[in-house]
């Protein structure tokens, strides 16, 4: 095996990568090329490429593990991480395997893993979605555990062709009356946009609404990434062009409203990111374009529609499926052990600090 550590050895991997992903018909399978246009054109964590390459006897690709190291500094420690390639622009974690060589490549995997983790400080891969994938550690230091972050999912019912069949009464007849007034108050239109002119138009406003939402609920770096950055819409377009993506507005002449962006793979969307105008929240514009971004999954024929991590109350509304997700992980050396200990003191002297506030503040009620 080898590893590909730039940009121009990932590139030379495409047509595998793209291969490998076509292979699994499973939700996780479009992880692949998406993940490695994220890592390049947005470079969010400023972390190196470790992408493990596997071939058989003829030289072909059988599996890519796309993973990375990037350096963490938690107070005056410095940490060497072994993560996932694009972890906080996509930040679920899959490797690509050829079906037909999984068994034989899963205690190859396993020793790769097992040898990386010796050359570094820590090892945290997530989020895995399938514990029972050749991912998970069998033995030696790596250990997989549950997250406390699951992962929602809408699969249609046979026969399903209207969203609507997929709401109770009341919330289905909510979202209509909300696209109603939308309509009536606003002149509001709904498109799926295709042009790279009208991409570029609308990425700008979606940007802006996402990052405000993000500072709302403070959450600023877990929103922002992946919608900032002068070469978001670039990278945008070359998905939509590719048919991996989607670019949905909800607009009303000038003005944004809502945006959704989706990723596609085989009979499955992803979900990626949605932003809306605080403005119209009484319209529940959210709701009005997830309702028509699921009907054109239906229309086109998917399977599934992928919310993706964490809970909400817009993906516990359409979701049909909740599953846990796993982490791979792994500490070692000096340095893990300090930053270990400085961490408990920081935590002891902040419950001191706090203790002897509370005092003086006791002293001067009283």
């Amino acid at each position: 095996m080898t590893i590909a550590r730039d940009v121009a050895e990932l590139v030379e991997l495409r047509a595998d990568w793209d291969h490998l992903a076509s292979l699994d018909p499973t939700h996780s399978a479009y992880r692949g090329w998406t993940a490695q246009v994220h890592h390049h054109l947005m470079r969010a964590d400023g972390s190196i490429p470790h992408v493990g390459v596997f071939r058989n006897g003829g030289g072909e690709v059988i599996g890519i593990v796309p993973t990375a190291i990037g350096t963490t500094r938690h107070g005056p420690i410095r940490l060497r991480i072994l993560r996932p390639l694009a972890q906080q622009t996509w930040p679920d974690f899959a490797v690509l395997l050829d079906p037909q060589d999984r068994i034989e490549l899963s205690a190859a995997l396993h020793q790769w893993l097992a040898r990386v983790a010796a050359q570094v400080d820590r090892v945290d891969l997530r989020f895995v979605r399938d514990e029972r994938g050749c991912i998970a550690p069998t033995d030696g230091p790596l250990r997989l555990e549950v997250t406390p972050v699951p992962t929602f999912r809408v699969t249609f019912p046979d026969g399903t062709r209207q969203w609507s069949e997929l709401l109770g009464r009341h919330a289905r007849q909510a979202i209509r009356n909300q696209e109603r007034r939308l309509l009536a108050d606003h002149g509001a239109t709904i498109n799926t946009l295709a042009d790279p002119v009208e991409i570029a138009r609308w990425i700008v406003p979606f940007q802006s609404l996402h990052t405000h939402r993000a500072q709302l609920l403070g959450r600023d770096r877990l929103f922002e990434i992946g919608t900032t950055g002068r070469d978001f819409g670039l990278m945008l377009s070359a998905m939509v062009s590719a048919d991996e993506a989607e670019f949905h507005v909800l607009t009303s002449g000038e003005r944004l409203i809502s945006g959704q962006i989706t990723f596609r793979a085989g009979t499955t969307t992803h979900d990626y990111r949605r932003a809306f105008d605080d403005e119209f929240a009484r319209y529940g514009p959210g709701s009005v374009l997830q309702a028509a971004v699921l009907q054109r999954s239906l229309e086109r024929g998917d399977r599934q529609f992928d919310f993706g991590l964490g809970a909400g109350a817009h993906k516990s509304r359409w979701a049909t499926e909740s599953d846990p997700t796993y982490r791979i992980h792994h500490a070692r050396g000096f340095r893990h052990a300090t930053l270990a200990c400085y961490a408990r003191i920081a935590i002891a002297r902040n419950r001191l600090r706090s203790g002897s506030r509370d005092a003086a503040t006791a002293t001067t009620a009283s």
